[in-house]
């Protein structure tokens, strides 16, 4: 049995209220992360908030072309998917600071190194303060995207009940 073929009777063995429920429930989860990653843009708060979203997109992906043109789901999504965007290079900026400080300390504590020569390089130390500065205006910028998605109303899929039907979502999936 082909891949494809086994993913395709998973989701058909998923019936149409379990949709619905997981469905609302991803939505409401991008929603629940917000509070959080608003009160503390951590790492675990970051990645927390981009998993809620990207399991928003993969469920709005399934909706019907009807239901996901609906202006209150777009706007959610497209403000979650900018988000999502702007979190994924801070991330990045993470990630690359982390790597830098680790090359940092790794040369500092190499055996047989001078006290003279243990010392970053001025360049390193620049690169490192760059990615800082970068991800500090990252944070800022999805700061304010993270406020605006907070403003906009939760999509409930009863605003949509004559574009959410099981032949529709059956087509979709």
């Amino acid at each position: 049995m082909s891949k494809i073929h086994s993913i395709n009777n998973v989701l058909h063995m998923i019936d149409f209220a379990t949709y619905l429920t997981k469905s609302e429930r991803n939505i409401q989860r991008v929603r629940y992360q917000l509070d959080d990653y608003l009160r503390d843009p951590n790492e675990e708060h970051i990645h927390d908030i981009r998993t809620a979203i990207r399991r928003l997109q993969a469920c709005y992906q399934t909706l019907p072309t009807a239901a996901r043109n609906r202006n209150k789901i777009k706007e959610f999504a497209s403000k979650s998917n900018e988000l999502f965007s702007v979190n994924s290079k801070i991330r990045d900026c993470d990630i690359i600071s982390e790597i830098i400080s680790k090359c940092i300390s790794i040369k500092r504590f190499s055996k047989g190194v001078q006290q003279s020569q243990s010392q970053p390089s001025q360049s390193v130390v620049k690169l490192l303060k760059s990615v800082i500065i970068l991800r500090n205006m990252k944070l800022s910028e999805a700061k304010t995207i993270a406020l605006d998605l907070r403003k906009l109303p939760v999509p409930s899929f009863d605003d949509y009940k004559t574009d959410i039907s099981e032949k529709k979502v059956e087509k979709q999936i």
